[in-house]
């Protein structure tokens, strides 16, 4: 059995590298809606207005957080941001929008910050070459 090499994904917010990244989730949800028909039960599904979620936790230095998610939804209105997701030889770039955050610390723990953003549905791409 050959041993398998497995990808780092980097995430960038608005163009620059968040270095301090812990950990990323994406959640992709075409929202189908399902077509009922009295003679076939379920007769299949119809597209919906399809979004995603992307949830990131970053570790906060001693120099201060590398990004302030609370900046992006401020007393003057939410602020769209991009966001890109590299991994492998792929990449899944979207904008979308800070919904909330949460600061986290606990004893002989790191502290982190943790986000979530409500994004436009996006595919994989390959990375150019």
């Amino acid at each position: 059995m050959a041993q398998e090499l497995y990808s780092l994904a980097f995430v960038e917010i608005d163009g620059v590298l968040q270095l301090e990244e812990a950990d990323v989730t994406v959640n992709r949800d075409p929202k189908l809606l399902p077509q009922y028909t009295v003679a076939k039960r379920l007769a299949g599904v119809s597209p919906g207005a399809g979004q995603m979620t992307i949830d990131i936790s970053s570790a906060v230095p001693v120099a201060g957080f590398e990004f302030d998610p609370g900046s992006k939804f401020t007393d003057s209105g939410p602020k769209l941001v991009q966001l890109r997701i590299v991994a492998g030889s792929q990449s899944l770039t979207t904008d979308g929008w800070i919904m909330h955050d949460n600061f986290r610390h606990g004893v002989n723990k790191e502290a982190t910050i943790n986000f979530s953003a409500i994004c436009e549905m996006a595919q994989w791409q390959p990375l150019p070459t």
